[in-house]
């Protein structure tokens, strides 16, 4: 997917999603050159993740950099609380977020979604988890109806949606 601002591409995203034994193994990788500090650099934001078979979290690892700053962090579900490691091997730091329910990645909530049957009109919402803020949100996703769209010179059904997040 382009990455647009202004009608200008801005950057690029790279998703996948492959099925494993034990359910999903997600990556996503955003490139963009963006004005931080008055200065127009690269930001890239890499993510990968093992989602169990109803796609909720299971482990992440998260590395968002430019040439002015670098955050990593990973993190393990176990039960209800997310173990997340900030900071390179060695100089780590360590906290246990209690969260309330399982949560989903954003970047991976659409193929979420459409695991779902929802008819349109009706609507869903999704605890999603953040690894670049640390934080989880509700997202709130409703079918608007299905549409025939052109990818590579075919025809191909693709599900119309809108999304809105909440705090």
């Amino acid at each position: 997917m382009n990455i647009t601002q202004d009608g200008r591409k801005i950057g690029h995203v790279q998703r996948t999603t492959t099925g494993t034994e034990n359910g999903f193994r997600f990556s996503e990788n955003i490139v963009m050159r963006i004005n931080t500090m008055g200065i127009v650099q690269p930001l890239t934001v890499r993510t990968a993740a093992e989602l169990r078979p109803d796609r909720t979290l299971s482990n992440f690892q998260f590395d968002l950099g430019s040439s002015l700053f670098r955050f990593t962090a990973r993190g393990k579900l176990e039960g209800k609380s997310l173990t997340v490691h900030i900071g390179s091997p060695g100089n780590e730091t360590t906290t246990v977020l209690t969260l309330a329910e399982a949560p989903y990645l954003g970047g991976s909530i659409l193929e979420s979604m459409r695991a779902t049957e929802l008819k349109p009109g009706e609507g869903r919402t999704f605890p999603v988890f953040d690894p670049a803020s640390l934080g989880q949100k509700p997202v709130r996703i409703t079918l608007l109806g299905e549409e025939a769209i052109m990818i590579m010179g075919k025809k191909r059904q693709a599900k119309n949606c809108r999304w809105i997040s909440w705090g």
